[in-house]
């Protein structure tokens, strides 16, 4: 990388950028512009004197509540039983923990809390984990409150062992929470197994009342199970003031392939372009007649700046929505860029193999996808009748 070569370990992003998508590597480049003069002081070794362990990536272990249907037992300790039967399995134990002995790690990260910007909690669900309550309570305890908190949750629940996190939050000066929520009602909890779509709802409600200044982000993973819905999902929520028109940004599905909007015959993928492009009108007249808050003043000047390092167009002038339109945008050159239909037969294997452990019916509760199933065998048992 020092000598601008691509680096095989880093193909997600090469492939991300290839396709017009967001890429991990330019959303770093444009959150840490700032920090540029460390990486130009990075010697041939790899090595920097002035850098700083400023962002803490924490990702303890797969505990999880959920078995999401576009997930696995890689991430999800809840995903065993099925991945057994399927012979998924990631780890030869339910649950994988990174580190072993998470005191030694606490001791270490405490030699070095003193540098710390920012941390990123993912899991597994990070909120049901005792460790990421741990690391938090410590940073209350040394009145770390500048530092950003960062999460990737599935927003099940926002409590644990008796402490609850909207109040926790309130006592720091910047909270992300980006919500892993596909869909709503029947639909949302299909593809987010032991999901309480009604608990997820109270769990909004209770963060606009308890810490309403906590900025929120819907991160819907657009997948084969919910490409004809997204766009009425953002829709609904936002029309029930669950969220502002720009706290929705969604992202494409890319493995495994057959779960991949690309697998979607032409007829299909024409009407998913049909109501991606309109949504996306909807959105920029939607933000003219109500144009949602203005970013801090400081995300202003750091948007201002930095924009461009992530390559999105302007559109409406709003970075959030701008952003959330090239999602969308490239989310369609993804799917038209590839021809998957092969893997049609592999998607219905996979989806009848879940549906029967689970005793639900996929085509049933999103017949967008019944017709996947016609050229094929029919229906399965517990399919659609006739």
């Amino acid at each position: 990388m020092l000598h601008d070569q691509p680096d095989p370990r880093c193909h997600q992003c090469y492939t991300n950028e290839k396709n017009g998508l967001r890429s991990k590597r330019k959303t770093v480049n444009f959150l840490y512009a700032a920090y540029l003069p460390w990486v130009r002081e990075t010697n041939w070794r790899g090595h920097s004197k002035t850098s700083k362990p400023i962002y803490w990536d924490i990702r303890i272990s797969n505990l999880c509540n959920l078995r999401c249907r576009i997930c696995g037992h890689h991430s999800s300790s809840n995903w065993f039983e099925d991945a057994v039967a399927t012979g998924t399995t990631s780890y030869e134990t339910k649950i994988n923990k990174g580190p072993k002995d998470f005191d030694a790690l606490m001791q270490q990260l405490d030699s070095v809390i003193d540098d710390l910007e920012e941390v990123y909690f993912a899991g597994g669900e990070p909120l049901l984990m005792p460790e990421h309550l741990a690391l938090v309570t410590k940073l209350v305890e040394r009145k770390k409150f500048k530092v950003k908190l960062r999460y990737n949750t599935n927003f099940s629940q926002t409590h644990f062992k008796g402490t609850e996190f909207t109040e926790v939050w309130n006592l720091f000066e910047d909270v992300f929470i980006h919500a892993s929520l596909d869909d709503s009602g029947e639909r949302g909890m299909l593809q987010r197994k032991g999901l309480d779509w009604n608990t997820a709802l109270e769990n909004r409600k209770r963060m606009l009342a308890v810490c309403p200044a906590v900025d929120f982000m819907l991160t819907p993973t657009i997948s084969l199970f919910n490409v004809f819905h997204l766009t009425g999902f953002h829709k609904k929520m936002v029309a029930e003031n669950y969220i502002q028109i720009d706290e929705f940004i969604p992202h494409v599905l890319k493995s495994p392939p057959y779960y991949s909007i690309r697998i979607l015959p032409a007829a299909l993928k024409s009407k998913v372009k049909d109501n991606f492009e309109s949504h996306i009108q909807w959105i920029i007249d939607y933000a003219i007649k109500n144009p949602p808050a203005a970013p801090k003043p400081e995300h202003l000047h750091k948007w201002g700046e930095n924009f461009e390092l992530m390559g999105i167009p302007k559109v409406t002038g709003h970075g959030k929505l701008d952003l959330q339109i090239n999602e969308l945008q490239q989310c369609l050159v993804f799917m038209n860029s590839s021809d998957e239909s092969h893997l049609i037969p592999k998607f219905i294997e996979i989806t009848d193999k879940i549906d029967a452990l689970r005793n639900e019916c996929t085509p049933k509760i999103i017949p967008e996808l019944q017709s996947l199933w016609m050229p094929q065998q029919g229906f399965p048992n517990n399919g659609p009748s006739t």
